[in-house]
């Protein structure tokens, strides 16, 4: 999805009163949540009516809160996470243990489970709303993301072998990624404040840093992904993660880019 990050405006209240929240739930997200400009230009009405009108069509009946938390489960802990306070990169190499990540991801799941209740009965806005909310990410970004994916799939398949499981892993998925893919930015903000704090950085292009980061130490990059990623769960879920372990895994990620630069 290519995303004009020029702002245009807060949502509108005319596009809300489609969705038929409460109040406190609509404040919340006139407050929070911008519009973003779209390189297609697409009015981003059709993206809200396609939430509003879907009503009981995404097959909710199909799930219950067991299912939801096996779903919710895996998309979370994928990549990220192996149980007993163990992180881990994207290919499982290295781990690291964070004291309480296992209550950090149990508390997690349960804030998510709680978030999607509406989903079960068809309120669909409600749970990307508090999802949206919950990690601090634009619900317009949620919407265009699990549309253009719910799009594809009833593209390439038959209606038969679509059920809730498929529809809401799909969602939640969507929401993951678009998390991940904001922590990803600040995390190279973080490598790059702490990297000019110790001179080391100062003759690299950001451009060049980036391919780094991506290519050359993608493993390294990915586990301050995932410890950072705890650390901000742990923020959500009112629990201590460990910035000491981020701070120094960024320093050796830092001794890796003098080795290769």
């Amino acid at each position: 999805m290519n995303v004009d990050r020029e702002k245009i405006g807060k949502v509108d209240d005319k596009l809300l009163d489609v969705l038929q929240l409460d109040m406190e739930l609509l404040d919340k997200l006139k407050n929070n949540i911008d519009i973003l400009a779209y390189d297609n230009k697409i009015s981003i009405e059709g993206y809200i009516l396609f939430i509003a009108d879907k009503k009981t069509d995404l097959k909710e009946n199909h799930l219950d809160k067991r299912k939801l938390y096996r779903i919710l489960e895996g998309v979370l802990e994928q990549q990220f996470y192996i149980g007993e306070d163990y992180i881990v990169d994207r290919i499982g190499t290295n781990k690291i243990r964070i004291k309480n990540a296992d209550l950090i991801i149990n508390d997690t799941l349960l804030k998510l489970i709680d978030a999607s209740s509406e989903w079960l009965i068809g309120r669909y806005s409600e749970t990307i709303i508090k999802y949206s909310l919950l990690f601090n990410i634009s619900f317009i970004e949620i919407m265009i993301n699990f549309k253009e994916k719910y799009d594809r799939l009833v593209t390439n398949l038959e209606d038969e072998m679509i059920n809730g499981e498929i529809i809401f892993t799909m969602f939640a998925s969507s929401v993951i990624t678009i998390f991940r893919k904001k922590l990803g930015e600040e995390v190279i903000s973080d490598i790059l404040i702490e990297g000019n704090k110790l001179q080391k950085l100062e003759n690299i292009d950001d451009k060049i840093l980036r391919n780094i980061f991506m290519e050359k130490l993608v493993d390294r990059f990915s586990i301050i992904l995932n410890i950072k990623t705890i650390n901000v769960l742990a923020i959500i879920t009112d629990r201590q993660g460990d910035n000491e372990k981020y701070i120094e895994n960024i320093y050796l990620l830092l001794d890796d880019v003098d080795e290769i630069s």
